[in-house]
Formats: C-alpha cells, structure tokens, sequence
C-alpha cells in the first residue's frame, strides 16, 4: 500500500505539473474525479468494519484506477461535454448501485464541495465552478462545460505566453518524410500562418493593440483592450455563432490531446486533431471576415481574441504535436 500511495501521490504531482504548462481540462477533471473518489473511499471505510476495510484495500488498488479514470468527449461541435464511467468500476467495490455511486461522486464534484483547500489554483477553481456535473441515468458522470468556464478558459489561454514543454512528441526521420508530404501540413501551416497575418491586421488597422509583435508568436498578446468581454449580460457567450462554437470545441479537444500521454497519441492522431483545427478556422473565418467589420466594437474584439487563442494552439500543434518549426507567413 505504501509504494501504491507514493505512486498515487507521483500522479497527482505530474497532473499538476502539466495542469501548469496546459489548460487541459480533460485533466484536471480526472484530478477532481481522483478527489472524489478517495474522499468516497474514505466514507465507505467508515462505515465497514475495520476487517472489511482492511480486505476491501488488499483488492482495490484506488490510485490505480484512478489513474486509469475514463472519461471522454461527447461528440458535438457546439457544447463541451464528458463523460465518465468510472461509477461502474466502483460499484461492486462500494458494494452499490452505479447509479447510487456516480450520483455520490457528482454531489463531491458539485461547485458547492469545491473548497480553498483543493489542489487546483483559484483560476482552475473559477473553472470548476462553471462546469456542470450531475449523475446520468444510466450511472454516468456528465460534466458539462458552461458559458462562464469556456470565457476562463479562453482567458488564460492568450493570457501569458505559451509553455515551451519538455514532453514534445518526438517524430523518426521517416515519419517525418511520410507527414511533410501530406497535404494537410500545408493547410494546417497555411492556417497558422493566415492567423498571424489577421493578427498583424487587426494591430495596424487599430481593432486591438498587441504586444510582443516583435518576438515569437508564442509571446503575442493582447493588452488593449485589457480585457476581452467574452459573456453578454445574460452571461452566455458572446460567440454564439455556430462557427464560433464549432472552433472552440475543437480548441479544447486539440489542448485535450497534446496533454495526453499516454500511447493512443501519435502523430497520426495529432496530425488529424491539428487539421481539425484548421479546418474550423477556415469555417470561423469564412464567417466572419475581418475586412467586413460590421459588428460592434466588444463582438470584434471577442472574435480577434478567439483568433489569438486559435493561433496559440495551431503554435502548439505543430512545434509539440508535430515537432515543425510553425510558419508565420507564407
């Protein structure tokens, strides 16, 4: 148990760590179901007899579960939503139903249980508290991501520079050969490149001002105005368009995959999550071409800051995704 402990302990440390270079909420959910799970362990305990307890730790390994927590993405372009099975793991172990343990499991993860003494940071905390988690029917955990947590998100993601990470996803020479003769390497690059260019725009035509022009990319941000209203009064999402939604979604999944370690991340899977991405920019851009300009002043400036946001993952994509140096322009 003592070596299982130190395991456990091993990968919360790496959670965290990479929580720090990557907003991957994927992650961080994963942390909280972890939380959630030990501090249900630990009521389950309670109310066994210490005989029970002591047999029930010999044959559940919790941090190795844990570790292993499923959870993934419901496939839609328009709302950010996952789900874990982990209640039907735990159900036999806490010696009740599924759908009695993943309703125990979303009362721990409601904003309400959240408290100043949790690991993540006040910004994950402020996270947290706009997802959604409520026990499905069939014994699922949903969590939903809402208006207030994606405007977070999108915060801190053109809010500092971006992470250069250690954990790249190395290439051999002749996957490297077989992936720059692919033509999506020249949509995702034209991409890239074509979000620099709209940024250099905005900047001249006076919609943003932008610091760090002169340096990498990776240092770009905005600083007038000095913050981007993301949320109407209603406090939905000022970036209702479908285009819109569509390309925040897959902003999340692309961060979503560069933080997963384990073997299902190849370069392949990269690749196909990168054009994506350029992909849904092209449909956001189509929407909404910069030239146009017709909408009011906060709408523009929320839209410029999606496009930075996009800019910064496309960056992420190609130099630790893909191992390329990201064009600038073509």
């Amino acid at each position: 148990m003592r070596q299982s402990k130190s395991l456990d302990k091993a990968w919360q440390k790496g959670v965290l760590l990479e929580l720090e270079l990557l907003p991957a909420l994927s992650l961080l959910l994963q942390m909280r179901l972890h939380q959630a799970i030990s501090l249900q362990k630990n009521v389950v305990s309670v109310r066994s007899t210490k005989d029970a307890a002591s047999r029930d730790a010999e044959v559940f390994d919790l941090p190795a579960i844990a570790q292993r927590i499923p959870l993934k993405r419901v496939r839609n372009v328009t709302s950010i939503i996952y789900l874990s099975a982990i209640a039907h793991q735990l159900a036999t172990h806490f010696q009740q139903s599924r759908v009695v343990v993943a309703a125990q499991l979303a009362g721990v993860l409601s904003p309400l249980a959240l408290n100043s003494t949790d690991v993540s940071t006040p910004l994950w905390h402020k996270l947290l508290s706009a997802v959604t988690v409520q026990a499905t029917a069939t014994g699922m955990i949903q969590c939903e991501v809402g208006d207030r947590a994606i405007a977070t998100w999108l915060d801190w993601l053109i809010g500092q520079p971006l992470p250069s990470r250690s954990g790249r996803l190395l290439i051999s020479e002749k996957e490297r050969s077989l992936l720059l003769k692919s033509p999506a390497i020249f949509e995702v690059q034209y991409a890239h490149a074509r979000c620099c260019s709209l940024l250099r725009l905005a900047q001249r035509e006076a919609w943003i001002t932008l610091a760090g022009l002169e340096a990498s990319p990776t240092h770009w941000r905005i600083v007038q105005p000095p913050s981007i209203a993301w949320l109407l009064p209603t406090t939905s999402l000022c970036l209702e368009h479908p285009a819109d939604r569509s390309l925040i979604s897959h902003l999340f999944t692309a961060i979503d995959i560069l933080a997963d370690a384990s073997p299902q991340r190849t370069h392949t899977t990269m690749l196909r999550s990168t054009q994506a991405v350029a992909q849904a920019f092209q449909l956001f851009h189509s929407a909404h071409p910069l030239g146009s300009n017709d909408c009011a002043a906060e709408l523009l400036t929320a839209r410029l800051g999606l496009l930075l946001a996009t800019q910064r993952v496309l960056y992420l994509l190609l130099s630790q995704g893909l191992d390329l140096c990201p064009a600038i322009e073509l």
